[in-house]
């Protein structure tokens, strides 16, 4: 008689920002296990769960407007607590401290573990920032019921653990487990990429650091400057066309692409830069996924020092790491490397051992179920 594997519900409030596909791919390796995402809105039609992952959600965005934001909000509110009240899920996985602040009172009264994911920003916002907006002061005052009835904790990077200390999480609940990256994808030597070509991939927001990118190169030669990419999109955009017009740097801004796309460029460029930089509202990167992704594609990267990213990138080891915020030393260490292909190519040998050893997601997922079992009290202990 075949045994049907305990499901899982992958909650996010809105499914899914293209900027997470990285949940889609932790998804896709569950073997033992059998997830489904559950959201209470669906933002982005183009971005779908492949067809062996469900996706639940309350319904049509146009129920939304037919019965007005707040009888909307009590209709998905009791979908989704008879949603997790019935038998289809054993465990609840949260990703982001806020989503999880919005599932918890459901999934106390189904009586399920609920385990969550910190990514970043929601352990390192400063408290004064929460406090400005009502959704903020709500997490705030959710954390300490967060913190004493979840299963467990997860952190993708030490640095985000630390944080969630300082937070006044509890140490006996917190694991740190990188979601990681697809290690099985085709590695490009250095002396098959285009020479002069830098790429930036992220969202465009004040923590990603785009803005330095562009003065780094600003401030190197006119015939020195290499051809600059970006892939993403954001709230910065605007403002980074017209820091770019104003420091007559030649930018292509491709917007937000399909990860096929970016696998591409990632495949063809000579050097990633992440020039991420502590936000105003505090917030920092938690680790890095492009940089996992970069690696494993052979693709040498330069990187500040900022949050989690230096679990990563490790200087003269596995990249190039600057001084956050540091543009002249961002544009020196960029003409370096990309007149030094040796160099590179070292270094991207070395990361791809790193991200092979530590980061491969299928090995990554199987982690977290053992984590499920030890939850579920199936037997099987949690070892890194």
């Amino acid at each position: 008689m075949t045994v049907q594997q305990p499901g899982v519900a992958l909650f996010r409030t809105h499914f899914l920002p293209r900027s997470e596909q990285f949940l889609l791919q932790q998804a896709q390796n569950y073997s033992r296990y059998r997830p489904a995402f559950v959201a209470l809105e669906r933002v982005d039609r183009s971005n779908s769960p492949p067809a062996s992952i469900a996706l639940h959600h309350p319904g049509p965005d146009r129920a939304a407007r037919l019965l007005g934001d707040r009888v909307w909000r009590h209709v998905a509110q009791t979908w989704l607590r008879m949603l997790l009240s019935g038998g289809r899920f054993q465990i609840v996985h949260a990703h982001f401290g806020p989503d999880a602040a919005v599932v918890l009172p459901h999934v106390l009264r189904a009586a399920k573990p609920l385990v969550v994911t910190f990514h970043g920003y929601d352990a390192t916002t400063s408290r004064e920032s929460w406090l400005q907006t009502d959704w903020g002061r709500s997490y705030l005052e959710s954390l300490p019921l967060l913190f004493r009835t979840s299963a467990r904790l997860v952190a993708i990077s030490d640095f985000v653990a630390s944080r969630l200390v300082d937070m006044g999480a509890p140490e006996r609940k917190l694991v740190v487990l990188p979601i990681g990256t697809n290690t099985n994808v085709r590695f490009v030597s250095q002396d098959a990429r285009v020479a002069n070509e830098v790429l930036f991939v992220g969202r465009l927001a004040p923590v990603k650091g785009a803005h330095v990118l562009l003065e780094a190169v600003a401030n190197l030669p006119l015939a020195s400057r290499p051809i600059v990419r970006i892939l993403g999109d954001g709230p910065d955009r605007a403002r980074l066309t017209q820091q770019a017009k104003d420091l007559d740097v030649a930018v292509d801004f491709l917007g937000m692409q399909p990860h096929e796309v970016v696998a591409n460029h990632m495949e063809r460029a000579a050097v990633l830069v992440v020039p991420s930089v502590r936000a105003p509202t505090g917030a920092m990167e938690g680790l890095g996924m492009a940089i996992a992704e970069a690696f494993a594609r052979g693709l040498p990267v330069i990187a500040s020092a900022s949050g989690g990213i230096t679990e990563l990138v490790r200087h003269n080891e596995t990249g190039v790491v600057v001084p956050e915020g540091d543009a002249h030393s961002l544009g020196h260490a960029l003409r370096a490397l990309l007149d030094d292909p040796g160099r590179a190519a070292r270094l991207a040998i070395a990361a791809r051992e790193l991200v092979r050893d530590r980061y491969d997601i299928g090995n990554q997922t199987r982690l977290l179920e053992n984590l499920y079992d030890e939850v579920l009290g199936t037997g099987t202990t949690y070892a890194t």
